[in-house]
């Protein structure tokens, strides 16, 4: 076998390739991908990007009245329109 971890096609027994067992850790992955930003952080920056384009929105619109809604919450008298 050679250093690399792979069986040269003549030596293989089955069709299949070889798989090479090697086991690397996350903390080694990330390393070698550099300096990406955390997932976490990625998403809450894009979560308040959103929501700034929301909070700028016409107040009469479903999403606005969902977001204020969610913030706030449901008043006690609320009641869904007949509309």
């Amino acid at each position: 076998m050679a250093e690399t971890g792979f069986i040269p096609l003549s030596e293989r027994n089955s069709f299949w390739p070889t798989v090479i067992k090697r086991h690397v850790t996350n903390a080694t992955v990330r390393h070698q991908a550099g300096s990406m930003p955390q997932l976490s952080r990625l998403i809450q920056v894009r979560r308040l990007r959103f929501f700034g384009h929301v909070a700028r929105m016409d107040t009469s619109l479903d999403i606005t009245r969902a977001l204020k809604v969610s913030i706030r919450g449901l008043t006690k008298d609320w009641r869904r329109s007949s509309s």
